[in-house]
This record gives C-alpha cells, sequence and structure tokens, in this order.
C-alpha cells in the first residue's frame, strides 16, 4: 500500500472520524437537554390537567364562614359608626328667618354662659356669624349648614368655657356661602402695560371653603379657627378636653404666642478714648429668662370637626 498516494484518504477518514466523534457528543449533549425539558412539560400537563379538573365553586362550609364572618365585621361596623355619631344631633329643617332667631338664642345663652365663667369676649362679638347677627337672611339653600356650624361653634365654645380661658378674641369658620364672599371686581389694564411688564391685577382671594366631604359619604368635615388667651394650665384643659370630648374632634394646629414679650438685652456700653473700659454686662436674670408658663398667652388652635352620616353608614354596611 502506497501512504504517499493515499495520504489524501487518510487524512479526509481522519477528520471525518473527528467530527463523526463531535457530532456524536453534541447528539448525547442535546438529547440529554431534550429529555429534562421534556420531563418538565409533561409535569406542567398534569399540573394543568389536574388543575381543570378541580370544580372551582366553593363548598358550603366556606360559604357559610365567610358570611358568618361578613356578619361579624358588619357589626362591628355599626358599633363603630354608632360611637362615632354619638352626642351627634341631626341638622333641623327650618326656615330662613327661624335660623337668625336660632342664632339670637344661641347667642344670648353663649353670652350668659361666658358671665357665668367669667370669660371676656369682644364686644357685639357674633361668633363668626355677623352677617346674620346684623339681620341679614340666609339664602334657604344653605340654612341646613349654618345649622351645623352653629352647633359646632356652640360645642367649641363651650369646651373653651369649661377649660376656663381668659378671654375668647375670634371665631373663624369655613364661609361657605356664595352671598358673603367678596366680589370679584374687573379693572382694565391698559395693554401698554402689559406690554411692557405691567401685567394683570391680582384677584382678590376669595375665603376657601374649608369642608371636606369623604368620596364614600361616610363622614364631612370642616375646619374652624379659634383665637383666645389663657394660662398655659387653661390650654391643657382645652386640649385635655377636646380630646375626651364624645364628639370627634382633631386638633391640627396649636400656636402660642406670648404678648408681654422678652426683654431686650442692651447694647454694649462704649467707653470713652483713654478711660476705664466699661464693665461687661451679666447674663439675664431667672426672672428675664421665663418666657411662659406663668403668663397669660395668645393661643390659635386650628380644629377639624367631623360629622358622620347615618344613612351612608346602613348603605355601607349592608
Amino acid at each position: 500500500m502506497n501512504l504517499k498516494k493515499n495520504m489524501t484518504l487518510i487524512v479526509g477518514g481522519a477528520i471525518t472520524l473527528v467530527l463523526l466523534i463531535i457530532l456524536l457528543v453534541l447528539l448525547l449533549k442535546f438529547n440529554s437537554s431534550y429529555q429534562q425539558v421534556n420531563r418538565q412539560l409533561q409535569s406542567a400537563q398534569q399540573r394543568l390537567t389536574i388543575l381543570n379538573g378541580r370544580d372551582p365553586f366553593p363548598s358550603e362550609e366556606n360559604v357559610s364562614v365567610v358570611q358568618a364572618n361578613l356578619a361579624v365585621l358588619q357589626d362591628f361596623f355599626r358599633t363603630l359608626m354608632a360611637s362615632l355619631q354619638q352626642s351627634q344631633t341631626a341638622p333641623k329643617k327650618m326656615e330662613t328667618a327661624e335660623f337668625n332667631l336660632l342664632l339670637d338664642r344661641t347667642n344670648r345663652r353663649l353670652y350668659q354662659r361666658a358671665a357665668a365663667m367669667k370669660v371676656a369676649l369682644p364686644p357685639r362679638f357674633a361668633f363668626s356669624f355677623d352677617r346674620y347677627a346684623a339681620g341679614t337672611l340666609p339664602d334657604s339653600a344653605d340654612v341646613q349648614r349654618l345649622v351645623t356650624q352653629l352647633e359646632s361653634v356652640d360645642l367649641l365654645c363651650g369646651l373653651l368655657y369649661a377649660s376656663k380661658v381668659s378671654e375668647i378674641m375670634a371665631i373663624e369658620r369655613p364661609v361657605f356661602e356664595a352671598s358673603a364672599r367678596p366680589a370679584v371686581t374687573e379693572t382694565f389694564v391698559d395693554p401698554r402695560q402689559q406690554r411692557y411688564g405691567g401685567g394683570q391685577p391680582a384677584a382678590p382671594a376669595e375665603t376657601p371653603d374649608e369642608k371636606y366631604l369623604d368620596p364614600s359619604g361616610l363622614f364631612s368635615r370642616e375646619r374652624y379657627v379659634l383665637t383666645f388667651r389663657g394660662r398655659d394650665p387653661a390650654v391643657m384643659a382645652f386640649l385635655n378636653a377636646v380630646a375626651a370630648n364624645k364628639r370627634f374632634v382633631v386638633v391640627t394646629r396649636l400656636q402660642l404666642e406670648n404678648e408681654t414679650g422678652i426683654p431686650k438685652v442692651g447694647s454694649p456700653v462704649v467707653s470713652a478714648p483713654g478711660s476705664a473700659p466699661a464693665a461687661p454686662s451679666g447674663p439675664a436674670t431667672r426672672e428675664q429668662r421665663i418666657v411662659a408658663g406663668r403668663e397669660i398667652v395668645k393661643v390659635i388652635v386650628e380644629v377639624e370637626v367631623y360629622r358622620f352620616q347615618a344613612s351612608a353608614s346602613v348603605e355601607a354596611s349592608s
């Protein structure tokens, strides 16, 4: 056999043998991967067959358990709403003239209680209902909410009286009546002023309607601002009375101001040239360092009075 003549065949056969070995190894590797993927597919198909064969509807035992839990939750919700609505009266329907009479009776009663509790009030104080105390009749659509606000103001004044504050300075309620808001007046502006940066005149700011209605209709809240004077024990008594009251009232802001002021430290005395240097001023005395605790302070409190709807609670529980 002549190797030189058959060298091409020998080399080609060797290369073919190597390629066959490589193909065999790759075939075994891919076969192993195929078997693994096939087993996973069969397992998933068996799982899908089991799930498709199950009854998707709950059993009678589960239905009875869920109904029992629902009854417990509904009872808890009704009990909670009844507790939140405690000492909350339903707004009365009345005519516009009847509201002015109710306001007059309420103001007289609040003045008598203030005199009995020795709480000072501003002259001709109308408890934030000045327009109607002066004789203006409200719109018929606003009467019901005005009655609710009057009830809230009566409640807050009662808490202030019981806390023995020294003076009630102001009470601010949400002004929602369209007739009570300032009218927006239009002012002519020269176009040449706008061209050279004059701009539009600022419109007068309207009083915001500080009432929030829950989207589900369960409650509403209104914000009131109380300004009064009193000592620290009276302030703490008012905060405790708000927290202990049966009505749901939340304090959102508390600001204390000492109107007596803090003594100013005098500037150092500059000695004349050639004279002895002046003695440095000493630290403030203990009496000068006291800025709160014993004096009557001015207090500004923002509270939110919540009102829970009885009809909405019944619908939500059902």
